[in-house]
């Protein structure tokens, strides 16, 4: 378990608000309005604080989620999944390819890439069951983890001359897209640059330092279709997407990304992405 997770394991006794306020203010450096969001940041505390939308928890798994992408967006290709179970065995991991990626289904964060020339089934094992352990949805105040079944789930290595592919993630508000965030090297030196919807880089930051600007995929806007059908049904998603020269995988959707408390710099811009979000009848 992480540092992090561990000190909010430890601070489990404080209610969900008191908590929420006080690591935001901390994180954000402003106290937060979660009843009436001004801040984009805020407007994601208030969806773990006062949401009930059912379709969240279902999006926020990683099985079931695949439904959905198939009925809403058929043009957006799902990774193949070599394996998924309740616990691996020394058998399955000998059936697996050289390199794959394995994940949990209940959480975030909780992903790991493969390569069997590097890593032994050993510290995969044990790597999985103490994902296995973690009440992640707890921990992290994040309702659409809550019940969700801890499953373990191994996903085809999708890749370009080897290398992992950028994260391409489009915060979606109302059906649109209001910016595109780009991670590069995720599992190494994270990097992450912030993008306009047509693919312009802003001089914004959020989290990381920013990364080599890229050019723009030639899938960019087949994503962007996608990305809009998969965001339709939700006031705030983001949907997390991956652009090869010849095809779009889905990652998956996310409802709360950063837990809420990833800051922008300059913070501006987190203002003006909250004038923009509208709450609908999921909060009336």
């Amino acid at each position: 378990m992480s540092k992090k997770l561990l000190l909010a394991k430890l601070l489990s006794f404080i209610p969900d608000k008191i908590f929420n306020t006080l690591l935001f203010r901390y994180k954000i450096g402003i106290w937060p309005n979660f009843t009436h969001p001004r801040y984009y940041s805020e407007f994601i505390n208030h969806i773990k604080l006062y949401s009930d939308n059912s379709l969240r928890k279902i999006v926020a798994d990683r099985i079931k989620v695949r439904d959905y992408v198939k009925n809403k967006s058929p043009e957006c290709s799902l990774i193949y999944i070599l394996w998924m179970g309740e616990e691996l065995t020394i058998e399955v991991y000998n059936d697996l390819p050289e390199k794959f990626v394995i994940k949990a289904n209940h959480g975030s964060g909780m992903v790991l890439i493969v390569d069997k020339n590097k890593t032994s089934f050993d510290d995969v094992y044990k790597l999985t069951e103490k994902w296995k352990k973690i009440d992640y949805g707890k921990i992290t105040r994040q309702f659409v983890y809550n019940e969700l079944d801890k499953i373990i789930i191994v996903e085809e290595f999708i890749n370009i001359n080897s290398k992992v592919l950028p994260d391409f993630k489009f915060l979606c508000i109302n059906g649109q897209i209001e910016f595109v965030q780009v991670d590069l090297d995720r599992f190494g030196e994270h990097r992450r640059n912030i993008y306009d919807q047509n693919f312009n880089l802003l001089d914004v930051t959020l989290e990381y330092k920013p990364g080599q600007n890229i050019k723009k995929p030639l899938l960019f806007d087949k994503a962007k279709e996608i990305a809009k059908k998969l965001s339709e049904d939700f006031d705030f998603i983001r949907v997390d997407l991956y652009i090869t020269d010849d095809n779009v995988y889905f990652g998956e959707l996310t409802n709360t990304p950063g837990n809420g408390f990833e800051k922008f710099t300059p913070l501006s811009f987190d203002l003006e992405l909250g004038k923009k979000i509208k709450l609908n009848k999921e909060f009336e």
